[in-house]
């Protein structure tokens, strides 16, 4: 199964769900004797870095870490507020994230490859949200190996590497083989945390997506099936040499389910897309750099959401719109090309723009056709979920897949996926730094591309407007 028919097998359609097969081989949705555990724990006794928890004083901007450089306050700060978990609630027990997760199910893990640093020695750790802690999984300093399973020794010169890792098992429980799209989705999301927190800070940073799987499996301890590496995110530099080899601690991990399910297809498609040596690496120049900073970026990722309910008589005005894509469509530090996702948006209320649909292109938005059932449209294309017909606009992240992947080979599928979710989990932050709600979808994929007379598909959807609830601090 390649890229394609991967993609087509996933997409969503009105007589289909994305990926499903009428077999009763294949577990049912939801089972509650397969749920997969939202946290990853290792047996034994660990030692571990307890992070710097200030999210009080972050918020409310009393305390500040030091700009331009990295501590354990800092990174605690990244983590705690990039990938951490926000509060609990009972019945059922369930952790909220400080990132948007389809269905709320999280599959993601975050390592850190470290050099030494202020209140944090060079190694390997694993970040645990819930008990806010990093596991040492390895002693000296990793780095090296992440330079041999990427070939780019400017590395070396960024003193923290997160390495973002999927779970599929955590998603596909609950969407089956179509959750692979979702293990890249919510990695944007982090990754869209991660590098706003670190343009406040002044600390550069930059995404890659193209290494060596196996390497940078082995790494962080993954079989490439039930784990896999999905990018890394370096951030800082001027990082000081370690003389000091890497060594790993062996540690075994705690089942995630008593009963989990491989989708052959998900193996498949994640092997097709892999790397098996650096002379398959085709990138860009990722140079790291800093993006435009966006105001009180801690208290907007304290209150963000998923909205769950939009009120229906709101409007967003046409400036305030063009802000939040112009923010969401900023260059990226990365080593793919760029721009792969242009945005399309269904216009429902926005002030100054009649209703229909538009293609955002060089910071303008261009009308595609006028359509005054648009909510309508929204509401059909988002698998009839209302959210889509009551919001202002409804925004779309859209990829020319075969031209991506001509260029670049199948590892442009999954740079496609991951920049489209970082766009989006732009869209999120810029709606609630403006006072608006957002929250991510799913769409009848081929029905989009139709709507907008494009041969572009859809990466994601988000709708933005005000909730009806009114915005809170979480």
């Amino acid at each position: 199964m390649d890229w394609r028919t991967f993609h087509d097998f996933t997409n969503h359609r009105p007589d289909r769900a994305g990926g499903h097969i009428d077999d009763p081989g294949r577990p049912r949705p939801l089972d509650p004797s397969r749920m997969p555990q939202p946290f990853k724990d290792y047996l034994g006794q660990t030692a571990s870095v307890d992070l710097v928890d200030h999210r009080r004083s972050w918020v409310d901007d009393s305390v500040s870490s030091s700009e331009d450089q990295l501590d354990l306050e800092t990174l605690s700060r990244l983590l705690l507020l990039g990938a951490g978990t926000k509060r609990f609630r009972r019945m059922p027990d369930r952790y909220f994230r400080t990132y948007a997760s389809a269905g709320a199910l999280h599959p993601n893990e975050v390592y850190l490859a470290a050099a030494p640093l202020d209140g944090c020695e060079a190694g390997l750790y694993h970040f645990h949200p819930r008990d806010k802690k990093l596991v040492a999984l390895g002693k000296g300093d990793p780095r090296p190996l992440l330079v041999a399973a990427t070939g780019d020794e400017s590395l070396l010169d960024q003193p923290a590497i997160f390495v973002i890792s999927g779970i599929p098992w955590r998603t596909s429980w609950k969407y089956g083989p179509r959750g692979y799209r979702h293990l890249w989705w919510d990695a944007g999301m982090i990754i869209a945390n991660l590098l706003a927190l670190a343009d406040s800070l002044s600390l550069p940073s930059r995404i890659l997506v193209n290494f060596v799987d196996d390497e940078v499996n082995r790494l962080i301890g993954a079989d490439g099936r039930s784990e896999m590496a999905l990018s890394l995110v370096a951030m800082g530099q001027g990082a000081v040499p370690s003389a000091s080899d890497y060594s790993a601690v062996e540690l075994t991990a705690e089942p995630i389910s008593s009963n989990p399910f491989e989708y052959p297809e998900i193996t498949t498609i994640h092997q097709e897309t892999s790397l098996k040596s650096i002379d398959e690496i085709r990138r860009e120049p990722a140079t790291a750099g800093n993006g435009t900073p966006l105001d009180h970026v801690e208290k907007v990722i304290w209150k963000r959401g998923s909205t769950r309910r939009f009120d229906r008589a709101g409007t967003i005005e046409r400036e305030i719109l063009e802000r939040i894509l112009a923010y969401a469509d900023a260059p990226m530090p990365c080593d793919w090309k760029q721009p792969i996702n242009e945005m399309f948006v269904i216009a429902n209320a926005v002030d100054g723009l009649e209703a229909g649909a538009y293609r955002w292109a060089a910071e303008e938005l261009e009308q595609i056709g006028t359509d005054q059932r648009s909510r309508d449209a929204a509401l059909f294309l988002s698998l009839n979920q209302a959210l889509g017909r009551d919001a202002s606009a409804v925004v779309f992240p859209m990829a020319d897949l075969r031209t991506t992947v001509d260029a670049v080979g199948a590892r442009g599928y999954r740079a496609a996926q991951l920049e489209g979710a970082i766009m989006s989990g732009r869209l999120y932050l810029a709606s609630y730094a403006a006072g608006y709600g957002a929250t991510g979808l799913t769409f009848f994929d081929e029905g989009v591309s139709k709507y907008f007379e494009t041969r572009r598909e859809p990466m994601l959807e988000v709708a933005l407007g005000t909730p009806s609830y009114g915005l809170r601090m979480a």
